[in-house]
């Protein structure tokens, strides 16, 4: 599966819970796009948790599936840093690509 492309705007999405009935799909944030040495061909976006945790998660473009969170962006980043630097890229993107799989493509990309 072919995961590189172009979004379509620049609204940024999460996939979570929509309501209390455990609903679950995708939600417009309020997001920054960041790019991580090495891994600049993703679409990482950094906005405040959706979760009820206190602080700031950076999450993937396609998905919409959170990565890493912190109490402070700069912890979220540093976060993030350390998890990437411990996988490989062949595992991340057949891992985005069952989250698509599960879920589908975030509206980001799709109209």
């Amino acid at each position: 599966m072919k995961l590189k492309s172009i979004p379509l705007d620049n609204d940024y999405y999460v996939y979570g819970r929509i309501n209390q009935y455990g609903d679950v799909g995708f939600i417009l944030v309020d997001g920054a796009h960041i790019i991580i040495k090495k891994w600049e061909n993703y679409d990482f976006f950094i906005h405040s948790s959706v979760d009820g945790f206190k602080g700031y998660t950076i999450s993937e473009g396609r998905t919409g599936t959170d990565i890493c969170s912190g109490r402070t962006k700069k912890e979220a980043i540093n976060n993030m840093v350390g998890y990437l630097a411990k996988i490989s890229k062949i595992w991340f993107n057949r891992y985005l690509g069952y989250i698509i799989h599960v879920s589908g493509v975030s509206p980001r990309y799709i109209t």
